[in-house]
């Protein structure tokens, strides 16, 4: 299972400038940052922004003498930008982009706009659906569902089987928001099991998941709105 977290990028130099910025900015130990590319070409750009940071601790011993050591550990963000789409993914995405996305303002300057997606899962798998041999929805988890004049309701249905039935007969004529959906698809001999978030996070199990990363890149750009931070 991969993790990957989808954002609305735009970059105010071409994929081959920030390329060539990013190999003069290389990852070296003795500087502690910097980027290493896997695949760099007018048309792709993917690899990860690395630095190494280190703490001091003090350790007691059982004798009750105290000694300093170094704590070593690695922030690694891992990027996919295509040419073809203002939208790029970060692979098993850290806690926080804020490094990454302070270093990559320095390399570009003013004009770069790196934002979350808002986009609503259930557009987004109906898109994705059309390309593929068959989907079923295996769960839906919804929320602002009113069932008052002072309440809302969350629900969520799961099945073994296509769930969209059940769910439009439970929810009727309310109106809802769609958290996240779970999902399982075939293209051709690839069977993909997954899960999309309004959030524009995607979870997914695939002999090749790089993919079902593009086609779900492809289905974004006509299914999601953003908001900038």
């Amino acid at each position: 299972m991969i993790k990957a977290k989808w954002l609305y990028s735009e970059l105010p130099i071409s994929l081959a400038q920030l390329s060539n910025a990013m190999k003069d900015h290389q990852y070296t130990e003795s500087s502690g940052f910097g980027f290493l590319l896997t695949n760099s070409s007018p048309s792709k750009l993917v690899g990860k922004y690395i630095e190494k940071l280190v703490r001091k601790t003090l350790v007691e011993d059982p004798f009750g003498h105290t000694s300093e050591i170094e704590v070593i550990s690695y922030y690694v963000c891992q990027f996919n930008w295509s040419s073809k789409s203002n939208y790029m993914y970060i692979s098993e995405p850290p806690r926080s982009l804020r490094k990454f996305s302070s270093k990559l303002h320095d390399l570009t300057g003013l004009g770069l706009v790196l934002s979350e997606v808002n986009v609503a899962p259930d557009q987004w798998i109906e898109l994705i659906e059309s390309n593929a041999d068959y989907l079923k929805i295996l769960k839906i988890s919804s929320y602002g569902i009113r069932v008052s004049q002072n309440s809302t309701a969350k629900i969520s249905v799961a099945g073994g089987s296509d769930v969209r039935d059940e769910f439009s007969e439970l929810v009727s004529s309310r109106r809802y928001l769609v958290d996240s959906v779970k999902f399982e698809a075939g293209f051709s001999n690839l069977i993909v099991n997954g899960e999309l978030t309004k959030t524009g996070v995607c979870r997914l199990k695939s002999a090749n998941a790089g993919f079902i990363l593009e086609k779900l890149r492809d289905a974004l750009e006509s299914s999601s709105r953003h908001i900038f931070y």
